[in-house]
């Protein structure tokens, strides 16, 4: 339970739909539905229905509803009561965590695109293994993280942000050098040198053994996960 699921929620009751949430919040309808999922699972009880047109309360959301309107008009009363200090978060500093290959290949060039549409902005990257990242996004200590990793936080939301190519290297003598195309399959017989002592679940080198009969070798997605608040979701929209 977060303070931004309650704020999930209370825009979709007002918009009486995902895609007007997903307007409102900046961020994408997939985030929205997975974090009010976390919130009907933390309470056991089901607060809103799909119908033709968009979705309806239940009886539980409305109670629901009812109980968390007065705790965000409480936040915002409190945000109005120091202009400054949100204003200077809303255009302060942007903090973005990611994995070593992000950093390396991809953070850079982001973060100067960005720096280059806010110059008032500053930006902070962190390099850190997957864990350490998700617990920083968790903590609420960074806005967003950048890995090749979806999420295993129950607090964290992942969307797919573009697919890496995965290159594999032998000699020339080696017997996969004569193949056009190498499948998951075909490595099962060979060992390999990868960067990590330790598997992660979900990485290339754990799937292998587990989908190499029927899966080729492919590009694995780069995900971008955030527990963010609203003023980060601004920041990085666009």
């Amino acid at each position: 339970m977060t303070l931004n699921q309650f704020t999930f929620f209370a825009a979709i009751a007002k918009h009486g739909s995902l895609t007007g949430a997903s307007r409102e919040l900046r961020i994408s309808q997939p985030s929205v539905s997975q974090q009010l999922r976390f919130l009907e699972r933390d309470y056991g009880v089901k607060l809103y229905r799909r119908n033709g047109r968009g979705i309806d309360l239940t009886e539980a959301g409305r109670f629901f509803l009812s109980r968390i309107t007065p705790i965000l008009k409480q936040v915002a009363q409190i945000k109005s009561n120091f202009p400054r200090t949100a204003a200077r978060r809303e255009s302060g500093r942007l903090k973005v965590g990611g994995t070593y290959n992000a950093s390396t290949l991809l953070l850079p060039a982001l973060a100067a695109r960005f720096k280059k549409r806010h110059p008032q902005a500053e930006v902070e990257l962190r390099t850190v293994n997957v864990p350490q990242l998700e617990q920083l996004v968790a903590n609420a200590q960074i806005e967003i993280g950048v890995s090749t990793h979806a999420p295993r936080h129950p607090a964290l939301a992942g969307e797919p942000l573009r697919r890496e190519e995965m290159v594999l290297f032998v000699s020339p003598g080696h017997p996969l050098a004569r193949k056009s195309r190498v499948t998951q399959a075909d490595l099962r017989a060979f060992p390999l040198v990868v960067r990590s002592v330790r598997s992660v679940p979900g990485t290339t080198r754990d799937s292998a053994g587990r989908r190499a009969d029927r899966e080729p070798a492919k590009g694995v997605p780069t995900l971008r996960w955030r527990r963010a608040s609203p003023p980060a979701r601004a920041a990085c929209g666009g």
